[in-house]
C-alpha cells in the first residue's frame, strides 16, 4: 500500500517523500502532462472548428478546460465569445473597417482595469445585443451599458440553449447554463487591440527570477485584450462599466508553468473549493491562479520541485492569507485592480484568515483534507494504476466524442437538427457505445426510459 501518514512530526525528508508521492499520484488522477496536453489540443481544435463557421463571434475556451487542468465534468466550462465586428481603443487614432462598431475607452472615473465605453461609430454589421445596449448620457454621448448588454446576452443565449440544460442566474459577466453537475459559463466580450498600452507596468517591472521570460512577456503583450460586461463593485458607474481581461495572454502564462507549478495550482483550487468556499463563495479559482502567478514570479524556479510541492503549497496559503488580511489581492496583470474589492466583509475576512491559519499549521498533512487525494494515497499502486488507465481511456473517448459533436454545429441550426445529425453520425455512435460499455456494461439490457440519464450520470461520476 502506498500510504501517506497523517502526523505532525514529519521531518523534512518525510515531507519530501510525501510531496513526491502526491506529485506522482496526481498523474493517476487525470493531471499527468500527457492528459493536460491532450485536453489543450482537443479544446483548441474544437474552438477552431466552431470559429470556422461562426460569423458573429470568435470563441476561446478559457479557464481550466483551455488550460487542460480538468476533465469535462470536473469543473465549469468557461467560454469566451468575442464579437467579430466590434473594436475598442484607448484613443481615436486607429482606423477600422466600416463593418465594425467602435468604442473609445474612458478610465478616468473607474477602478483600475475598468472602463466606460463611448460609442464612436456604429458599424454596418452591428450585433443586436450591442445595438440594444446603447444608451445616451446626460451630456449627449452614447455609451454601451454592461448591465443592459448582459441582460440581452442572457436572453439570446437561453433562447438557443440545449433543452437538456437549464438557465442559471447571471454571475458577474457570465451567462451560466447547467445540466446536473455540468456547468457552462458563457462570457461575451468586445475586443481591444491595445493591450500593450494597458500592460506597460506589467511589461516593465523587474523580475529577479526570470518568470515569465522576456520572450514570453513580449508575446503576451502582443495578444488582444477583451472587455467583458461587468463593473466594479461599489462604483457609481457600475452598470455601465466594462472590465478588461487578457485571456489569450493568461493562457500563454499558465501553459508556461512547469509540471510542479501547475500541480500546485490544481491543489490550490481544490483547497479553495473544499475548505474556503464553504466560508466565502466569492473566493474563486481565478484568485488562486493569481496567487500562483505572484508566487512563481516572486520565488526562485528551483524551489518548484516534486519533493517541495507541499512546502510551496504552504507558501501559497501564506500569500493568500496575507492578501485576505489586507483585503487586497492585486490582479497580476494590472496590480492596481484589487480582486477582493467588495468581496469580503470584516466577519468573513476573519473566518477565512482563521481557516487559512488552520491549514497552514497542518503543513503538508493538509493534502489529506482532499478526499480524492487521500483515497488515492491509500490505494495500492496496482489498483491506482488500473483506475487511472480506465479513467484516462474514458476521457480520451469523451474528448473525441465532444469534437465530433462540435462538427455539426452551425449558426441558426436548431438543437433538434444538430441532434439528428449527431445521432446518425456512425463515428459518434461507435464511440458512444464504447463509452457506455466502459461505464455500464449492462446498459443494453436495461429498458427503462431513464437509461440515458443513468449513463450520463455514470460518465459524469467517472470523470469528475
Amino acid at each position: 500500500m502506498t500510504q501517506c501518514k497523517n502526523d505532525d512530526k514529519s521531518d523534512g525528508n518525510s515531507n519530501g517523500e510525501r510531496s513526491r508521492l502526491v506529485h506522482n499520484v496526481m498523474d493517476h488522477l487525470g493531471y499527468s502532462q500527457e492528459m493536460v496536453h491532450q485536453r489543450r489540443i482537443v479544446y483548441w481544435e474544437r474552438d477552431i472548428k466552431l470559429n470556422e463557421v461562426d460569423t458573429d463571434f470568435f470563441r476561446i475556451t478559457a479557464g481550466s478546460k483551455g488550460e487542460g487542468f480538468s476533465s469535462r465534468t470536473e469543473s465549469d466550462v468557461d467560454v469566451l465569445n468575442i464579437h467579430r465586428y466590434a473594436q475598442c481603443s484607448l484613443d481615436n487614432s486607429q482606423t477600422y473597417d466600416e463593418t465594425d462598431t467602435t468604442f473609445t475607452m474612458d478610465a478616468q472615473t473607474c477602478h483600475p482595469g475598468h472602463f466606460l465605453l463611448k460609442l464612436l461609430k456604429k458599424g454596418s454589421r452591428v450585433h443586436h445585443n450591442i445595438e440594444n445596449s446603447l444608451e445616451e448620457s446626460v451630456d449627449g454621448d452614447v455609451y454601451i451599458s454592461s448591465f443592459i448588454y448582459t441582460q440581452h446576452a442572457s436572453k439570446s443565449s437561453h433562447a438557443k440553449m440545449n433543452p437538456n440544460f437549464q438557465a442559471a442566474d447571471i454571475t458577474g459577466p457570465a451567462v451560466p447554463q447547467t445540466r446536473g453537475q455540468y456547468r457552462v459559463e458563457i462570457v461575451f466580450a468586445l475586443p481591444c487591440a491595445c493591450s500593450g498600452n494597458m500592460l506597460s507596468e506589467w511589461i516593465e517591472r523587474s523580475r529577479p527570477h526570470s518568470w515569465p521570460q522576456p520572450w514570453l512577456v513580449e508575446k503576451v503583450a502582443k495578444q488582444e485584450a477583451q472587455l467583458v460586461p461587468v463593473g466594479c463593485m461599489g462604483s457609481q458607474n457600475r452598470g455601465r462599466e466594462w472590465r478588461v481581461c487578457f485571456i489569450p495572454g493568461e493562457l500563454l502564462l499558465t501553459k508556461s508553468l512547469t509540471e510542479t507549478q501547475y500541480k500546485l495550482y490544481i491543489i490550490m483550487k481544490k483547497v479553495n473549493k473544499h475548505e474556503l468556499k464553504p466560508i466565502c463563495e466569492d473566493l474563486s479559482s481565478y484568485m488562486m491562479k493569481n496567487i500562483i502567478y505572484w508566487t512563481v514570479e516572486s520565488n526562485p524556479s528551483d524551489i518548484f520541485t516534486p519533493e517541495n510541492l507541499l512546502n510551496t503549497l504552504t507558501l501559497c496559503l501564506n500569500k493568500l492569507q496575507q492578501c485576505v488580511k489586507d483585503n487586497n489581492l492585486p490582479y497580476y496583470m494590472i496590480p492596481g485592480r484589487n480582486l477582493l474589492i467588495g468581496k469580503l466583509s470584516s466577519e468573513i475576512r476573519l473566518q477565512v484568515t482563521d481557516k487559512l491559519e488552520e491549514l497552514i499549521q497542518e503543513g503538508p498533512a493538509v493534502i489529506l483534507r482532499l478526499h480524492r487525494f487521500k483515497d488515492a494515497l491509500e490505494m495500492s499502486h496496482n489498483e491506482l494504476a488500473k483506475r487511472s488507465y480506465n479513467r484516462n481511456e474514458l476521457e480520451r473517448y469523451d474528448l473525441v466524442r465532444m469534437n465530433i459533436t462540435a462538427m455539426h454545429w452551425r449558426p441558426g441550426r436548431s438543437y433538434e437538427e444538430r441532434l439528428d445529425l449527431i445521432t446518425n453520425d456512425p463515428q459518434h455512435a461507435g464511440i458512444n457505445h464504447t463509452i457506455n460499455d466502459m461505464v455500464w456494461p449492462e446498459w443494453r439490457q436495461y429498458a427503462g426510459q431513464d437509461r440515458q440519464t443513468i449513463l450520463q450520470a455514470k460518465i459524469d461520476e467517472a470523470l469528475s
